[in-house]
């Protein structure tokens, strides 16, 4: 990937301001991780209050 993308993971200057890294997290909407019950389970939960 890095031969297609060189300056993906790369420092991004912004009017003065440098971003060191723009990857934060991957998409992991609740829906997407939760089964058939209808509220977040307390690991959900959690997860998203360390965020």
């Amino acid at each position: 990937m890095a031969k297609y993308y060189p300056h993906l993971l790369s420092p991004l200057r912004v009017r003065g301001l440098t971003l060191k890294n723009r990857m934060t997290s991957t998409t992991s909407l609740p829906h997407f991780l939760m089964g058939p019950e209808e509220y977040l389970p307390k690991h959900m939960i959690e997860l998203l209050a360390r965020r």
